[in-house]
């Protein structure tokens, strides 16, 4: 991983604090949310880093694997914000959603071409430096797109000059959600409200009490109800003849 894309990540990481103390959150908060099946993003950071620093270990990747390896990398990926999403608020649901969007536009444009495509005037107005410019014909991660590029428009193909890279749309739409995310993991605990709590409970027991009538109103009456209405005591008495 470059450290301009560390420095893109690094960059949505401080805006989104930026957005959760404006809100009134704290980093601390950030620790309260639990985290399920940590071992895959920890998998999918090795295999990132094998795959761009060892020749023969990106060889063999390439020839077991039936995909690009980015394409697993980012599956992995999926799988863990997945893992993540139940039981969460509203907005971390929402921003986890933009992730899995910005990631999947991302493996897209991989998949079908096996790097990712890029506009090499895109990066030049960026100001990517020359020779990383030259690079990118020998990278086993990015290529510059051609007539022969499949959905190129998901390509690195906006130019970012803060970081000095060109992005793509899910790249964007990923930075979206990792604001979203820390700013809204920033937020504070709010308990439930005595008043909230109380009517939340009434309402369940009038709930439970309508689904009780409605059975009792649809079972029959018993053999013990009858007799109960045949019983001496509710006996209807035959009207007199009169003389």
């Amino acid at each position: 991983m470059s450290v301009t894309l560390l420095l893109l990540w690094a960059m949505a990481f401080g805006i989104g604090a930026g957005v959760g103390y404006a809100a009134g959150g704290r980093l601390a908060n950030l620790a309260r949310h639990r985290l399920r099946l940590l071992v895959l993003p920890w998998v999918a950071f090795a295999l990132q880093v094998a795959d761009f620093k060892s020749e023969a270990v990106r060889q063999v990747l390439r020839d077991t694997l039936p995909v690009p390896t980015l394409t697993v990398i980012y599956a992995l990926f999926f799988v863990w914000v997945l893992a993540n999403l139940p039981g969460r608020s509203r907005a971390l649901t929402v921003a986890g959603c933009l992730v899995l969007l910005g990631g999947a536009a991302n493996a897209a444009a991989i998949a079908a071409n096996g790097r990712m495509p890029g506009s090499y005037h895109a990066a030049v107005a960026a100001g990517v430096p020359e020779h990383l410019l030259a690079d990118v014909d020998e990278s086993p991660k990015h290529a510059w797109r051609d007539e022969h590029t499949k959905i190129a428009w998901l390509g690195d193909n906006i130019p970012f000059r803060p970081a000095k890279l060109a992005v793509s749309a899910g790249d964007i739409v990923l930075m979206a959600g990792v604001i979203l995310v820390v700013a809204a993991g920033m937020r504070p605990h709010r308990p439930e409200q005595p008043a909230a709590a109380t009517l939340r409970r009434a309402k369940a027991a009038l709930r439970r009490n309508a689904a009780t009538n409605a059975d009792r109103n649809t079972t029959p009456p018993s053999s013990s109800d009858h007799h109960h209405e045949l019983s001496p005591g509710h006996r209807t008495r035959p009207a007199r003849s009169s003389d």
